[in-house]
């Protein structure tokens, strides 16, 4: 329904990132993959902790959408904390947290709520592409019709 309606809309085509990281064809992990479809759709944080973790230059104002977590629940919205954060903290976050299964990012768009199972890209596609031209011929002619 999404895509078709983004379609509708003038879209020329949607973002699916992390449906297709939900996919055994991806380069993740089978836990990462777990964790996505173990998600719900309030599960998903827009932060800036992980960069500033990293001491990342990034631009103002940037940030990534990722699966909350122990270090989310932890230093979200302590933003300047994180920024004071000693090279030595940053350098331990950087190589025992921030690829652990709890204190790591798990990037992951809020529509990470809907997917439920893991399948093959292709099949994906498949169902992707029935279904929503199946919404826009009925949308189309209750349009025009």
């Amino acid at each position: 329904r999404g895509m078709a309606a983004a379609l509708m809309l003038g879209a020329d085509g949607v973002w699916m990132g992390t449906r297709f990281e939900a996919t055994p064809e991806a380069t993740v992990t089978p836990a990462f993959r777990e964790q996505l479809v173990a998600a719900g759709t309030d599960d998903t944080l827009l932060t800036t902790t992980f960069d500033l973790a990293l001491k990342q230059d990034w631009p103002e104002g940037i940030a990534m959408r990722v699966l909350r977590n122990r270090f989310t629940d932890a230093w979200h919205g302590r933003e300047n904390e994180v920024r004071a954060w000693r090279q030595e903290q940053s350098d331990e976050y950087r190589t025992t947290g921030f690829f652990s299964r709890t204190e790591g990012a798990t990037p992951a768009g809020e529509s990470v709520g809907v997917i439920k199972n893991v399948e093959p890209a292709g099949r994906i596609v498949e169902r992707l592409m029935a279904e929503t031209a199946a919404l826009l011929r009925g949308r189309a002619s209750a349009l025009l019709g």
